[in-house]
C-alpha cells in the first residue's frame, strides 16, 4: 500500500495503526510483529482505541475487530476523508466496505481487497499486492 506524501508527513513522523474492537492478545501480537517495522521509512506506532471519538487525526491504518458494524459509516467517512486504511478479519464486513479483509483458507491467511474504496480514500496498492489479493467490489 501507498500513502501520499503529504498524508506521511516528514520522516520523523510515525506511521499510526490504530485498532478498534480488538482483544487485548491480538493487539499485543500485532504489537510484537509490528513494533520495529517502518513504513515508508517511518516508524511505527500501533495505538489501541477503545472510543470512536478518540480516534487520533493522524491515523493511517485502522484495524478493525468485532462489533463495529454500527459504526461502519463513520469509519469510512473517516477513511475517505483522512486517507486511512481500513482493515479487519471479519468476513462478513466486507459488505460494509472494509478495504483490506485477512482471512484464514485452510492453514494460510488470504486478503480481500476492495481497490475502489482504496483509491475513494487517496490510497493505492502496488502491482505486487494486486497479484496476491483477491479483489472484490461492494454488493
Amino acid at each position: 500500500m501507498t500513502w501520499p506524501e503529504n498524508r506521511l508527513g516528514g520522516p520523523k513522523e510515525t506511521f499510526r495503526v490504530g485498532f478498534f474492537g480488538v482483544e487485548d492478545s491480538l493487539f499485543q501480537t500485532y504489537n510484537q510483529i509490528l513494533g520495529d517495522l517502518k513504513v515508508q521509512g517511518h516508524p511505527i506506532e500501533l495505538v489501541r482505541l477503545k472510543n470512536r471519538d478518540l480516534i487520533p487525526e493522524k491515523l493511517h491504518v485502522l484495524f478493525l475487530g468485532e462489533n463495529c458494524e454500527d459504526k461502519f459509516s463513520e469509519f469510512l467517512n473517516l477513511a475517505s476523508e483522512q486517507g486511512v486504511l481500513l482493515v479487519s478479519g471479519i468476513p462478513q464486513y466486507r459488505r460494509y466496505g472494509v478495504h483490506l479483509n485477512l482471512l484464514r483458507e485452510k492453514n494460510r491467511i488470504v486478503f480481500e481487497m476492495n481497490l475502489t474504496r482504496i483509491r475513494a480514500a487517496g490510497l493505492d496498492a502496488s502491482s505486487h499486492i494486486l497479484k496476491l489479493a483477491h479483489l472484490v467490489e461492494d454488493p
